[in-house]
């Protein structure tokens, strides 16, 4: 997986490490990288081999960043605000009601 530096950054609010850092200590602490390459002045792709057991919370930007503020104690990460959920749901008055329509079939 390509995972692009100044796409990382966006999610701190104090500039990164050097690239080399961050390769460095991903591939020590984390994951096995493949490579590092400069795609502009701006920008450099590090190449991630993320294992099946952390394919749920790191096969995405967002999670490679939390995983950098963890590994370098950053207090500074922010989540992106795009895939932030409202979680106030309106609750119903009524309760649902279930009607049995042939109970050999459900004993419960």
């Amino acid at each position: 997986m390509k995972i692009s530096y100044h796409w990382l950054q966006s999610y701190f609010t104090e500039p990164l490490p050097p690239i080399e850092e961050v390769d460095r200590v991903l591939a020590l602490h984390a994951f096995e990288t493949e490579g590092r390459e400069n795609v502009s002045k701006e920008d450099a792709v590090i190449e991630i081999d993320v294992l099946p057991n952390r394919a749920h919370d790191c096969l995405c930007h967002r999670g490679i960043a939390c995983e950098i503020a963890t590994l370098f104690d950053r207090d500074d990460y922010h989540e992106d605000h795009r895939y932030q959920t409202k979680r106030d749901y309106p609750r119903g008055s009524a309760q649902p009601r279930i009607d049995i329509q042939n109970p050999k079939k459900c004993k419960r």
